[in-house]
C-alpha cells in the first residue's frame, strides 16, 4: 500500500526512496492494493497542476492500476487517525493483508503497525531479497502498453514470480 505522498514524491524525485519504492511496484516486485477511493485520490492528486508532475509518466498510472493492482473492497474501521481521510489506506492495507503501508507522513498513522517510511521499507525489502537491488531510477516510458521501462522484461530476467503485497 502506497500513501499518495509516496507516489507524488516518487514522481518528483525518482532516485530517492519514494521513487525507488514506486519503481518496485511498477516493475512487478510489489503488488499494490487499491480500492475505488484510493484510485480516485491518486488520480485527483497526481493531476494537480501545482505539483508539476511529469504528465507522461503520471498518465500511465490509471491503466497500470487497472491491469496490475489488487482491487479490494475494504470495510470501514474506526481508527481515530489525525486525518480521517488517511483511514482508507489502513482499511485497504488490512483487507488486502498488505505487508506495509509506505508513507512519508508517519505521524499521520500513529499506532498503525503497517506504517513504514520509504527508506525503512527499502532497507527491509533489500534485506529480505538479498542479492536483488531496488531500481536506481526510472528511465522513461516504454512504447506499447505505456508502462515505464522498469516494467519491461530485461536481459536480467523477469521480476520475481512471488511479489510482496503492498
Amino acid at each position: 500500500m502506497l500513501d499518495t505522498n509516496v507516489l507524488v514524491s516518487g514522481f518528483l524525485a525518482p532516485g530517492g526512496p519514494p521513487g525507488r519504492t514506486l519503481d518496485l511496484v511498477l516493475r512487478g516486485d510489489l503488488e499494490l492494493a487499491v480500492d475505488d477511493r484510493i484510485r480516485a485520490e491518486y488520480d485527483d492528486v497526481l493531476r494537480r497542476p501545482a505539483l508539476a508532475l511529469p504528465t507522461e509518466e503520471v498518465a500511465i498510472l490509471p491503466g497500470f492500476l487497472a491491469e496490475r493492482a489488487a482491487r479490494v473492497s475494504a470495510r470501514p474501521l474506526a481508527l481515530g487517525l489525525p486525518d480521517v481521510d488517511d483511514e482508507m489506506f489502513v482499511e485497504v492495507a488490512r483487507e488486502a493483508g498488505a505487508d506495509a503501508l509506505v508513507t512519508g507522513n508517519l505521524r499521520h498513522y500513529p499506532r498503525v503497525a503497517e506504517a513504514i517510511s520509504p527508506r525503512r521499507f527499502l532497507d527491509r525489502f533489500t534485506k529480505e531479497n538479498a542479492g536483488r537491488q531496488p531500481p536506481a531510477r526510472r528511465r522513461g516510458v516504454a512504447s506499447g502498453p505505456r508502462l515505464p521501462a522498469a516494467t519491461r522484461p530485461s536481459s536480467r530476467g523477469p521480476a520475481s514470480a512471488e511479489s510482496s503485497q503492498l
